[in-house]
């Protein structure tokens, strides 16, 4: 019956022979009687066991030994699976017998040559040594079928070892029982205390599965500090990411596919959220994507300068990881940005058009009817007179006729080439009340020689829808309704 005990551990200690990357298998038996001797023992096939090998069972009473009669009192005490403890081989009378204690009560068995024993016993004490280096050297398995470019530690789950179960037959190997953990981020760390069958020869396979406590530590590390770069990579994302064009450059829009120019010394602020490597020939490009004023542009590496050069490299190295994140931080931002810039744009205006309307209200005020005039170019040195009217009186102006005088340095009228000298233009209306009109006359003189030096207008007359007409008959009586002798402080506009 010992000797049935004991078969159990055979097949469990197929698993540990970790240093040469297999199990151990077959080291749980007994080959010699006196091998049992401080052993833990378990026994397989005990019922029948007890019933064949009931004549060398014995008991200690008053002193004797005597052998028990009915071994069928003791069927719980000897079934499947229960520990036994082999204390010590004892000698009685010139016979030897093996001490063995269960539950308090000890049993001594006849050991004898016609009796083979050891074919039922196996032992306990060797898998719990096998637990215990488990336990003390092993944290880790490996998770088969992780995907090899992922951080090695997603490939681990932590394995905490709690105890094995012996098999109710000799078919029928070591069971382990383990508990999952999600230290390591694992998907199923919800199967703590779950119980599985490791067959021997699956365990004997997948040996290098199991890591040690050092790699483990290792792994934690590296994977803490993937964590923490991860979790400083989504702060960043949060982050508007501020680029501006260096020059005049045409940026793709990635949806409408028109092109927008950005000229040089142009303040827009681009919000970037994507930066696309290519590889060619060799050659490493990168490209830019962002929003500027509502549109989704590309842009090339060297067509911009980062307000923080470093986020260069940051969007570089995050490739599309994050990139919704950044892209709607990155369309928000521009949203904001584009908005106080049309605000500050829509102050500037409004700024402008009280400016403006102060000073059509001096040019109203003081009859200024002549807003602007410049000299028009053309080939060979001729040239001729623009003009800007606007019309300050009550009633539409049907002409205006403009008489000019050209001069040379020592302020003499002079003649051009051709022998033109005081030139009469006439600008055909009507120039509603408050409104304005431009004119352009071109090859009124031709000084190729380059002699006339400025023009004077020395004449107006304004002739009205109703034929009326109001006349300034000199060059001080026009520049007192001219704009240009009067400043923006003369308006009562200040900067």
């Amino acid at each position: 019956m010992v000797d049935r005990i004991f078969k159990i551990i055979l097949i469990i200690s197929a698993l540990l022979f970790l240093e040469f990357g297999y199990f151990a298998y077959g080291q749980d038996s007994f080959s010699v009687v006196d091998s049992l001797v401080g052993k833990r023992v378990v026994l397989y096939d005990a019922s029948g066991l007890l019933n064949e090998y009931g004549p060398y069972m014995y008991m200690e009473q008053k002193g004797k030994l005597k052998v028990v009669k009915d071994v069928s009192q003791y069927n719980q005490a000897f079934d499947n699976g229960r520990v036994l403890e082999v204390q010590s081989q004892e000698i009685v009378k010139k016979k030897k017998y093996l001490l063995l204690t269960s539950d308090g009560i000890s049993y001594y068995i006849l050991i004898d040559g016609k009796k083979n024993y050891l074919n039922n016993v196996r032992s306990y004490s060797f898998w719990e040594d096998k637990l215990s280096y488990f336990q003390d050297n092993f944290q880790l398995f490996l998770i088969p079928g992780a995907d090899a470019e992922d951080h090695p530690s997603n490939h681990y789950k932590l394995i905490y070892w709690s105890g094995f179960k012996m098999p109710e037959s000799f078919t029928t190997d070591v069971q382990f029982f383990y508990y999952e953990s999600d230290i390591l981020g694992s998907d199923e760390a919800n199967e703590k205390g779950a119980e599985r069958s490791l067959p021997s020869e699956a365990i004997r396979l997948n040996a290098s599965k199991y890591i040690s406590k050092e790699t483990y530590n290792s792994l934690v590390t590296e994977y803490l500090e993937r964590k923490e770069n991860e979790r400083l990579d989504s702060l960043a994302d949060l982050r508007p990411i501020i680029a501006k064009v260096l020059h005049t450059y045409d940026a793709k829009n990635t949806y409408k596919k028109v092109d927008i120019t950005y000229d040089d010394g142009d303040d827009n602020e681009i919000r970037l959220y994507l930066c696309n490597t290519t590889v060619k020939y060799g050659k490493t490009s990168y490209t830019f994507s962002g929003y500027s004023l509502g549109n989704d542009l590309t842009f090339n590496d060297s067509d911009l300068k980062f307000i923080n050069p470093a986020e260069s490299d940051y969007l570089k190295r995050r490739g599309s990881n994050g990139i919704s994140v950044r892209k709607k931080i990155a369309k928000d931002s521009d949203l904001e940005y584009s908005s106080a810039k049309l605000d500050s744009l829509q102050a500037e205006l409004d700024k402008l058009y009280q400016k403006v309307q102060k000073m059509y209200s001096f040019y109203d005020k003081k009859k200024i009817f002549i807003t602007g005039h410049d000299y028009v170019f053309g080939d060979y040195g001729q040239f001729g007179m623009s003009f800007e009217l606007y019309n300050c009186y009550s009633q539409p102006i049907k002409y205006v006729e403009i008489k000019m005088a050209p001069y040379n340095a020592v302020d003499d009228v002079q003649t051009d080439d051709m022998g033109r000298g005081i030139r009469e233009v006439r600008c055909i209306g009507p120039i509603e009340p408050k409104e304005s009109a431009t004119y352009k006359f071109e090859k009124l003189w031709w000084d190729e020689r380059d002699i006339i030096r400025r023009v004077d207008i020395i004449r107006v007359k304004l002739i009205f829808k109703d034929n009326s007409s109001i006349i300034f008959p000199s060059k001080s009586k026009v520049d007192a309704h001219r704009s240009s002798n009067y400043s923006l402080l003369d308006m009562g506009i200040t900067e």
